[in-house]
């Protein structure tokens, strides 16, 4: 080590070495800029995509019947096994009497009740729902919390 050497100098960056032409972090001192330092991303950044998820939509009883009818106006595409790319991520949610369910498919519907393919892992599962016993039904994206 040199007496006579100032205290940054082992941090300076020559004009034409790699470290010069390399682009500078935001923020922070100008020796962790010339030397390159780490920084760790904000959570903001990774909020941003959250707020293009579309709106989760709450159908609850007293407001609407659910009945056969309701279930194949609002939720067409939730009867075929192929969905659409605007339906794709979209789930819908049951509250029901016995528990809450989360599916992706309505696999068989009939006068009172519908058969709702449901996933736990690997493994998919059809559940009976009456009607009688949904007390909410909502529309969300898989992604919504």
């Amino acid at each position: 080590m040199q007496a006579d050497a100032p205290s940054g100098a082992g941090r300076e960056v020559l004009a034409d070495s790699p470290l010069a032409s390399a682009p500078k972090p935001e923020g922070g001192s100008p020796e962790e800029q010339a030397a390159g330092g780490l920084h760790i991303a904000h959570a903001e950044a990774h909020a941003a995509p959250a707020a293009d998820l579309p709106q989760t939509q709450v159908f609850q009883r007293g407001a609407f019947t659910f009945n056969r009818r309701f279930f194949e106006t609002k939720f067409p595409g939730f009867f075929g096994v192929v969905r659409r790319e605007a339906e794709k991520d979209l789930l819908l949610v049951i509250k029901a009497a016995r528990g809450e369910y989360t599916g992706t498919r309505i696999t068989r519907i009939a006068g009172n009740d519908l058969h709702l393919e449901i996933h736990k892992g690997a493994a998919s599962e059809e559940v009976l729902i009456p009607f009688t016993e949904i007390k909410e039904v909502q529309l969300k994206h898989k992604d919504a919390q």
